[in-house]
């Protein structure tokens, strides 16, 4: 879903007030400046925009050409957070009126993203038609493509609160599905699916120095723990599985997600303590995310020799799982396809292990055959969605008449 972030910036009284609980009469002893959110305007998203799993978009003025560097304004009533327990909404923001003289708010921006990504699944169906039916795009996929592709708006690397990652860019999400439903290797977009104790892990390399390397990652967490009813600012961390992206650059073996030379996520501070302005508007940092469900790592300059490694791991056993993890690539190279089986061993007298090598996001089944090989191949097992570049699952040395397996790719 794509949700407005909300018209309550600078509504509400200009001056401290005591204030009533909706449905009670009972009149509350604290007294606050309910007048544009916290120091700064901040914390004034509506309650449906703090949702986990949406895409919130915010609402900024018209702008003009791109090509003529544009200063990017935020509608002047545009609701930002961050949300009570940190996180970052909106992701991003869009055109919320149709000239400098009209203002209709982040619901006329939100409905051109909604559109925008309709036109994005409209070129994944015209090029694979069978993914539409088999294989439908994860919501969380598209969450994910409207961030990786934004354009950045403040003039410093990662996002903001007020902007989110930037503003949505139609066609670069676009053309970004487009080269990736063109290929059969799924460079740019990966859906993978983990359980606890798990990981996912693959390698890419720079198509080019001058190009950075851009990985985000998002995912339908579960619900987490429900709001209190009548708490105001409650902190309580609302991400229940908690993903961790990390990237290591060409050589590292030893993956320390916390060593200084690995690659972690931007973060903001939401200084939900004291909820002081000047340390939410602060430049994104770099560091270890625990409380979105949306984390993006960028190499302004990367190196062209070696290939860093992508990592996604879990930092605890995953709840209610299995978790599918969306993954949006660009500024590397396009892989070809080894798909063949690397190794056949004998676990024990009945069963043995068959390993193939794999494209991460890429869907596989074993199938069996009879002695003859007359192609008459029966599916073993569920469908395996591939999270590292070299594959291993178990068969039976037992099945009656079934004497050659195979490895199928499916999507």
């Amino acid at each position: 879903m794509v949700f407005p972030s909300g018209n309550a910036s600078g509504v509400g009284p200009q001056t401290p007030q005591s204030y009533y609980y909706p449905g009670n009469t009972t009149l509350q002893t604290e007294v606050r400046n309910w007048a544009n959110g916290d120091q700064g305007g901040y914390d004034t998203l509506s309650p449906t925009a703090c949702a986990k799993n949406v895409l919130t978009v915010g609402g900024i003025y018209a702008i003009g050409s791109w090509d003529s560097n544009p200063t990017v304004t935020l509608a002047t009533n545009s609701s930002f957070g961050p949300t009570d327990d940190g996180r970052i909404k909106p992701e991003m923001t869009n055109l919320s009126n149709y000239n400098s003289n009209t203002n209709i708010g982040t619901s006329f921006a939100s409905a051109a993203v909604t559109g925008g990504l309709g036109l994005v699944l409209e070129q994944r169906h015209k090029i694979r038609p069978s993914w539409k039916t088999n294989y439908p795009v994860r919501s969380s996929t598209l969450r994910a493509l409207a961030v990786h592709t934004a354009k950045e708006v403040t003039g410093n690397p990662g996002p903001s609160y007020k902007f989110g990652y930037g503003v949505f860019d139609a066609v670069k999400a676009v053309n970004l599905m487009r080269t990736d439903a063109l290929t059969n290797t799924k460079p740019y977009l990966k859906e993978v699916c983990i359980s606890s104790k798990d990981n996912i892990q693959f390698q890419v390399k720079a198509a080019n120095w001058g190009t950075p390397i851009k990985v985000t990652i998002a995912w339908n967490d579960p619900p987490g723990t429900n709001q209190t009813s009548g708490a105001v600012d409650e902190t309580t961390k609302r991400l229940v599985n908690d993903l961790d992206l990390r990237i290591y650059p060409p050589g590292i073996t030893n993956y320390n997600a916390s060593a200084y030379n690995t690659l972690k996520p931007f973060i903001l501070d939401p200084d939900l303590a004291n909820r002081r302005a000047s340390y939410r508007e602060a430049t994104a940092t770099k560091g270890d995310d625990s409380v979105n469900n949306l984390e993006q790592i960028v190499i302004e300059y990367p190196v062209t020799s070696g290939s860093y490694t992508v990592r996604v791991v879990p930092k605890d056993d995953i709840q209610y799982g299995p978790q599918w993890v969306s993954i949006i690539l660009s500024g590397v190279e396009v892989p070809t396809e080894d798909l063949e089986i690397s190794n056949i061993s004998i676990v024990d007298d009945f069963n043995l292990n068959i390993k193939w090598n794999a494209v991460v996001g890429a869907i596989y089944i074993l199938q069996s055959s009879d002695l003859t090989g007359n192609q008459s191949w029966v599916n073993v097992g569920n469908p395996i969605s591939a999270n590292k570049e070299i594959m291993t699952t178990t068969a039976s040395r037992l099945l009656t008449g079934k004497n050659f397996y195979r490895i199928k790719r499916l999507y």
